[in-house]
């Protein structure tokens, strides 16, 4: 058994995911800027309706998360509680008693319509079965704690599922860093270092034929409404400008060479120029419209020089100098 689906380049990851990592750091005395240094995101985007991110910035600010708290399980005990089944919507024809084959081929391609970072395999190889992630980019931030967040989560749906035929000892796993994975879940013996390319977990293939029942959920999850191109200009609204490292440091940032992700851009019909200064547009449209920031603040966040910067970015964009309304 073998199914493989592509994805875009562009690696992406949903902001759910991070806004959870973070609320716990912030609830054990980390602070949120802290968290959030060097991940190129600005702190109000989690505080609406999840949407796609960078994932290089959610590897960076999640082992923030795990630094700033001082416990390599951070990532490992949030997912251990979050219900997978809330966010999985599987397709109208599933069964009610699927086998746990169906399930995992079901989720992986909910998964990758919902991510656009990862392509994900399930193969029978011997006695054993192995569910893999593969990153269609390595990244250059390493994926540490997101790895964890994969092993744990799916772990926990194996648990969940085969009930009492589910034996810890007959499950092992290869992840980013062995270390964020708790000896409870899996013994140390059974978790290797894998490389950035993405997780894996193997187990006995005779599980996969083992049937369980399923309850769909009755309200079908908002994040169904992704399943579509990614929206790219979109995603430019995510960044930090005020240390927006440009096009290229953005490249590198991500993992990808200047030239690929001018590639991709162009794949989507824009280029980088075009984005940021969109998104500036959209931000210094929205600040100056809800009043929370003075007008130089404004400018500043949005990494103009100064004051004469931003008007003349003003009068371009509106018109007009900048002013609140």
């Amino acid at each position: 058994m073998n199914v493989k689906m592509t994805s875009p380049v562009f690696p992406v990851m949903q902001s759910a995911f991070l806004a959870a990592v973070i609320d716990r750091a912030c609830a054990l005395g980390a602070d949120r800027n802290q968290i959030l240094r060097g991940s190129l995101l600005r702190p109000e985007i989690f505080d609406h309706a999840s949407q796609p991110i960078p994932s290089a910035c959610v590897y960076r600010a999640s082992t923030n998360a795990a630094l700033l708290t001082g416990n390599p399980f951070l990532c490992a005990e949030i997912a251990e509680t979050y219900d997978w089944s809330a966010w999985f919507h599987p397709p109208e024809n599933f069964s009610s008693t699927p086998s746990l084959g169906d399930l995992l081929i079901a989720w992986m391609h909910y998964a990758e319509a919902l991510q656009f970072s990862t392509n994900y395999s399930l193969e029978i190889n011997g006695a054993y079965a192995v569910f893999t992630g593969r990153r269609t980019l390595e990244a250059s931030q390493p994926p540490g704690q997101a790895d964890a967040w994969d092993i744990v989560s799916w772990s926990t749906m194996l648990k969940e599922c085969l009930g009492q035929s589910w034996d810890k000892d007959l499950v092992f796993a290869r992840t980013f860093d062995p270390n964020a994975i708790p000896d409870a879940l899996l013994p140390s013996s059974q978790v290797h270092e894998s490389g950035a390319w993405g997780p894996s977990i193997s187990f006995p293939s005779i599980w996969l034929m083992q049937g369980f029942s399923f309850q769909r959920a009755a309200q079908p999850v908002e994040y169904v409404k992704i399943r579509q191109e990614l929206d790219v200009s979109a995603l430019f609204g995510v960044f930090d400008y005020s240390n927006w490292p440009g096009l290229d440091g953005l490249a590198d940032f991500l993992g990808m060479h200047p030239k690929a992700l001018q590639r991709e851009l162009a794949r989507h019909g824009t280029n980088g120029a075009k984005l940021v200064d969109a998104a500036k547009k959209r931000l210094a449209a929205q600040w100056l419209k809800e009043g929370g920031r003075s007008i130089s603040h404004i400018g500043i966040d949005l990494g103009y020089k100064n004051a004469s910067a931003f008007t003349r970015a003003c009068h371009r964009w509106f018109g007009a100098a900048p002013r609140y309304g």
